[in-house]
């Protein structure tokens, strides 16, 4: 059995690898590389990191019908947002997705909101400040994975609609106060993020007392990077 050399769990395996390769300054290895070393050294295949994701007939016939559910009009390329998190720490504040989706609709844009378990009052705040926004239906994993691939661009917090979308071929753009882009941004020039200059960035900390790396990070900035990146990769208007 092989695994990650972590106290605690180490005894456990026969062979372990280590959970973090050390790296120059703040540079760190991405989370996917991780993986894979540790499916190599158990005889793994030398996969390439580049992820992807097959899409099924019925799966898009779902999507067609979750878009039109959520007000989206047919032939629509809509930007998804992600403006909550898994980790509290994570999320933005609503005041600043609001901004954010706002901007993008007078921009011309259609905004789709992506929401996920337990983050629905979330979504009813941001609603409430940007009443053009159109919310996706809850759906499972293929469903979703369906939508991603008819979007122009998925943008927001760092998240797994950001990680489908990457593995589709769709451009995404995200911002990082906790978490480290090394590890969970995508590779390319697709993907794009914005990082706070805190110090204390990249803590990793699922709880915070003084949190405010992504509170300064503000909507109005955000509008400015999110359209440039998306007239840059996913070209014109919704």
């Amino acid at each position: 059995m092989f695994g990650y050399d972590l106290r605690g769990r180490r005894a456990l395996y026969d062979a372990t690898v280590p959970r973090e390769t050390r790296t120059a300054g703040d540079r760190r290895e991405h989370a996917s590389a991780v993986h894979l070393r540790l499916a190599r050294a158990a005889g793994g295949a030398d996969v390439p990191l580049t992820p992807h994701v097959a899409v099924t007939d019925a799966a898009r016939a779902q999507a067609a019908e979750l878009l039109a559910r959520a007000g989206v009009a047919p032939g629509a390329r809509p930007i998804g947002l992600v403006a909550a998190g898994t980790w509290a720490t994570k999320t933005w504040p609503v005041s600043h997705a609001a901004r954010l989706a706002n901007d993008l609709l007078a921009a011309g844009h259609t905004v789709l909101v992506l929401d996920g378990p337990g983050e629905a009052a979330v979504t009813r705040r941001l609603v409430a400040h940007a009443p053009g926004v159109r919310v996706l239906p809850a759906c499972g994993i293929t469903a979703l994975v369906a939508v991603i691939e008819r979007l122009r661009a998925v943008v927001g917090t760092d998240s797994g609609p950001r990680h489908l979308a990457a593995a589709l071929g769709v451009p995404t753009f995200a911002w990082f106060g906790p978490t480290h882009p090394d590890t969970w941004n995508p590779p390319g020039e697709l993907h794009g993020y914005w990082r706070t200059p805190l110090p204390c960035r990249g803590c990793d900390r699922t709880s915070c007392a003084h949190w405010n790396c992504l509170a300064m990070l503000s909507g109005a900035e955000a509008s400015g990077l999110v359209l440039a990146h998306v007239a840059r990769h996913a070209g014109g208007l919704s």
